[in-house]
């Protein structure tokens, strides 16, 4: 009776301690990121017209612009203009239906924002928006932008209803040869959320979640427990011999 209260005793400390280890191990799959709604852009088959947008001066001829439309979000018709030259000196980018770029606060004209990468745009960030192209060119006949050099992004929105959603959209910008460049774009689909400049939803390297953390924790502890007792039993188990007689 006494062999079969010790096998039992054992047998139940030993499930105890798997069913810990388990757990602790099958928590460790578990990831704390939440799920990113960052939507990109393809500059190379930009807009519902599929236009190749990455070349100098977003490949409009010289003295011409072109129209992107449906360019940010495509179900409402948002409109990128871009101007290489139009008008004898205009060089830049501005939107229609809706599409609008961050400029410079207190300053007019050929002033837009640049943001470095990693800053917040939308909410409460601190940006004039503005659909005038005026506003928004690297360049027209009265004023040019400083220089836009690598990893330097333009902040742009969209209203639909009473909600904005947010993006951007990676640029370059040279004064001396009067030449700019659109390199990526991105923007939020979540209404009135802000977003990083540069951010292209690429989901973060997963940390272990608290609840696998505790998990592991208490693996360890009862692996100690497990072990500690297992030593007090065998010392005070009787021998084969001492059964035997």
């Amino acid at each position: 009776m006494k062999l079969n209260q010790k096998k039992a005793q054992k047998s139940g400390s030993r499930y105890r301690l798997e069913a810990y280890l388990a757990a602790g191990l099958g928590s460790c799959g578990l990831a704390s990121s939440a799920q990113a709604a960052v939507v990109t852009l393809d500059l190379t088959k930009a807009g519902s017209n599929q236009v190749d947008i990455t070349g100098v001066n977003g490949g409009a001829g010289v003295g011409s612009f072109t129209s992107i439309q449906g360019f940010f979000l495509p179900s409402l018709g948002n409109q990128l203009n871009i101007l290489n030259g139009v008008v004898g000196n205009y060089f830049g980018i501005d939107g229609t239906s809706g599409l609008e770029f961050g400029r410079e606060q207190g300053t007019s004209g050929a002033s837009p924002q640049a943001f470095s990468f990693g800053v917040s745009i939308g909410g409460s960030t601190l940006t004039t928006w503005s659909f005038n192209g005026y506003y928004t060119y690297f360049k027209n006949n009265f004023r040019e932008s400083e220089a836009f050099g690598a990893n330097t992004y333009m902040a742009m929105r969209s209203k639909v209803g009473a909600d904005y959603y947010y993006g951007w959209i990676e640029v370059t910008w040279d004064p001396t040869l009067d030449q700019f460049q659109l390199i990526s774009a991105a923007y939020e689909d979540t209404p009135n959320t802000t977003i990083q400049a540069g951010d292209t939803g690429a989901a973060p390297v997963p940390e272990p979640a608290s609840s696998a953390v505790v998990a592991l924790l208490m693996g360890g502890a009862a692996l100690r427990k497990w072990r500690k007792n297992k030593n007090k039993q065998d010392a005070q188990e009787p021998s084969s011999e001492s059964l035997a007689s």
